[in-house]
């Protein structure tokens, strides 16, 4: 098994090693074990302006903020990775739906904390997609389901 891998930036997993976690999750999983897994994809909203408007190290900055923010209300129990630019997953064993969507809706509050970023406020918002582990499908299937349930939810404005 390969060690884990961090984002320079966020000091999450990174992509690769967090598909490895949501794989070896889902495959101890479905051994018939019936303790619920849930992934939630996580998409900033409007990041695209801060990185013109603030250049690269404004948006790192960004990154670096809301990773902290995940890190706070996830807690030490959840598994977090960025998969790139703005995009970030929490990963939870023994979430149901009800409090899946309850960290969902508290992680929205979360990052809607105000950032300040060379002297200026920022409010920032997300997407937030859910996805449940239904004890049978893969890793990737999982992670797909949780990345549309993500852009529905920006589909219907942001901060969903």
């Amino acid at each position: 098994m390969l060690a884990d891998r961090f984002d320079p930036i966020s000091g999450l997993l990174d992509r690769r090693s967090a598909i490895a976690t949501a794989e070896r999750l889902t495959r101890e999983l479905g051994m018939g074990d019936e303790t619920p897994l849930a992934v939630l994809w996580i998409d900033l909203d409007r990041f695209l302006q801060v990185n013109q408007s603030f250049g690269h190290e404004g948006g790192d900055a960004m990154i670096f903020e809301m990773a902290a923010r995940l890190r706070r209300i996830a807690g030490a129990d959840a598994r977090l990775g960025r998969m790139g630019g703005d995009e970030f997953i929490c990963i939870t064993v023994g979430s149901d739906e009800g409090t899946s969507l309850m960290l969902a809706e508290t992680l929205l509050t979360a990052i809607a904390e105000p950032v300040h970023l060379g002297g200026i406020t920022l409010y920032p918002s997300a997407s937030i997609g859910v996805a449940l582990y239904d004890g049978e499908e893969d890793a990737l299937n999982l992670l797909q389901r949780a990345d549309r349930a993500m852009i529905a939810a920006k589909r219907l404005g942001g901060s969903n």
